[in-house]
């Protein structure tokens, strides 16, 4: 896992499979749920498997030709969140993520009203 907006490299041996995503999840408009976590960088053992598992089966999904239909969107949020909750089982909370998610609960009005302002 690379944290978002680290430059990063990956370098592989010949003949390797990779697949990976850019992922943003946002809540309040503007929080990056991963930045209430600590998220670690490498996962192991069974936890890397359903990691790897929801990863390919969301950027699978991402890259279906279909991505205006209900049953697309439904798809893509179904296996977003699998993803989320894989990453989110191996990853421990910061401190005090209650305080700072009443924070921006009670930011988020202003928040949106500022982004929906913001908007062209």
């Amino acid at each position: 896992m690379v944290p978002a907006g680290a430059r990063h490299a990956l370098t592989f041996a010949p003949g390797t499979t990779v697949d990976g995503l850019h992922i943003h999840f946002g809540l309040y408009h503007d929080l990056d749920v991963f930045s209430v976590y600590r998220v670690p960088v490498v996962i192991a053992g069974d936890a890397a498997n359903a990691a790897a598992q929801a990863t390919s089966a969301l950027t699978a999904t991402l890259a279906r030709q279909d991505n205006t239909s209900l049953e697309a969107l439904a798809a893509r949020h179904a296996d977003a969140y699998r993803f989320l909750a894989e990453i989110l089982a191996v990853s421990r909370r910061q401190p005090q993520p209650k305080r700072r998610l009443a924070t921006l609960g009670r930011l988020q009005p202003a928040l949106g009203r500022c982004q929906a302002s913001c908007r062209v």
